[in-house]
C-alpha cells in the first residue's frame, strides 16, 4: 500500500492531535519551569539571604548546591517517571477502566498542585523544601503518565469506526 492509498488528513487533525499531546506531556514540567525563579529563591542559603541588597549583589554571590542542581533534578524527576508510567500505562490500560484512570489522575494532580500552591505561604528550610518539591514533581508526573490514554483509546475508538481505520491502526501499532 502506498501513501496515496492511505486515508487523507485534509484538516490536519493528526497534526493537531500530536501537537496537543506534546503540550499535555510537558504541562506538569512547565508548571515548575515557569516558576523557576521562585523555586531558586526559596532554595537560597538562609545565611546568604540577608546579603542580597540588589540584583548586582545577587549576581556576585555564589549559588547554593540546591540552587545550582534544581534544574537537573527537576528534569530527572519529571521525565523519568513520565516515561516509565506512560510505558506502564500501555500494559495496564485494559485492567483499569479509562474513566477511573483519567479522573483519578486529574484529581490527584489537582490535589498536589493545590498543596504546592499552599506551600508558598509555609516557611521551610531549603533542603526539606527541595525534597518536597522533587517528590511533588515525581508524583505529578507519575499520575500524568497513568492518566494518559493516547494509544489504547485511539486504537479502540478507531476500531469502532471503519475497517480501513482498523487496518491502519494495526499497521501503526
Amino acid at each position: 500500500m502506498t501513501t496515496r492509498d492511505g486515508p487523507q488528513d485534509r484538516y490536519k487533525g493528526v497534526w493537531l492531535i500530536f501537537f496537543i499531546l506534546g503540550l499535555g506531556t510537558l504541562l506538569p514540567w512547565n508548571f515548575f519551569m515557569i516558576a523557576r525563579k521562585y523555586f531558586i529563591d526559596r532554595l537560597a542559603d538562609p545565611e546568604n539571604v540577608n546579603c542580597f541588597s540588589n540584583e548586582t549583589a545577587r549576581a556576585t554571590l555564589p549559588c547554593s548546591y540546591l540552587q545550582s542542581m534544581f534544574d537537573n533534578f527537576m528534569t530527572l524527576c519529571a521525565m523519568v517517571p513520565l516515561l516509565v508510567f506512560t510505558c506502564l500505562n500501555s500494559f495496564i490500560h485494559q485492567r483499569i477502566p479509562q474513566q477511573i484512570r483519567m479522573l483519578g489522575s486529574l484529581v490527584a494532580i489537582g490535589l498536589v498542585f493545590l498543596i504546592t500552591a499552599v506551600m508558598v505561604k509555609v516557611t521551610m528550610e531549603p533542603l526539606p523544601f527541595f525534597v518536597f518539591t522533587m517528590i511533588s514533581i515525581v508524583f505529578i508526573n507519575c499520575e500524568w503518565g497513568m492518566g494518559r490514554k493516547e494509544k489504547a483509546s485511539a486504537s479502540n475508538s478507531c476500531a469502532n469506526q471503519r475497517p480501513s481505520c482498523t487496518a491502519a491502526a494495526n499497521r501503526a501499532g
